[in-house]
């Protein structure tokens, strides 16, 4: 099972970024050709697809709540994108007061007078605790982007 992430052109960010997109597609061709991965159990989230709600959502819908996903599965979490670092909110107690991002498609852009945010490390080592506890941990994650080094393994 895989959920798999390029994006290359955001909707408020720049610059655009060049081969995330054709990277995702390569995986997912990968997954299907080599792993013999079934379409069934693969969701590409490309560019404008890739919203934050869209990537947390899809993470939970076809990782964590799927039914189909036995004890021990092999689980893939791809991301080519920008990453991000920034300043970690008040109240969270890191290391230099920084905090990495995955950027989804809408980072930046103003939703219901909020202005979207990044998905910080955090939130992705939450996502896949809960992930490693559901379904075991058969998990990688590849992240394709700026400052993934400081992302939780």
């Amino acid at each position: 099972f895989a959920l798999v992430i390029g994006i290359d052109a955001y909707e408020t960010m720049t610059p655009k970024l060049a081969g995330c997109v054709e990277d995702a597609s390569d995986f997912v061709e990968y997954l299907r050709e080599d792993l013999h991965t079934p379409e069934s159990h693969i969701r590409l989230l490309k560019n404008s697809d890739a919203s934050r709600h869209a990537i947390i959502t899809t993470f939970r819908s076809h990782l964590t709540e799927n039914p189909k996903i036995r004890w021990n599965d092999r689980i893939f979490f791809y991301f080519a994108g920008h990453g991000g670092r920034v300043h970690a909110p008040r109240g969270w107690v890191v290391a230099q007061g920084l905090i990495e991002t995955i950027c989804p498609w809408d980072e930046g852009s103003l939703r219901e007078e909020k202005i979207v945010a990044g998905i910080p490390d955090i939130t992705l080592v939450k996502l896949m605790q809960e992930l490693t506890h559901r379904r075991g941990n058969n998990v990688i994650a590849v992240m394709d982007c700026c400052h993934s080094g400081g992302m939780a393994r």
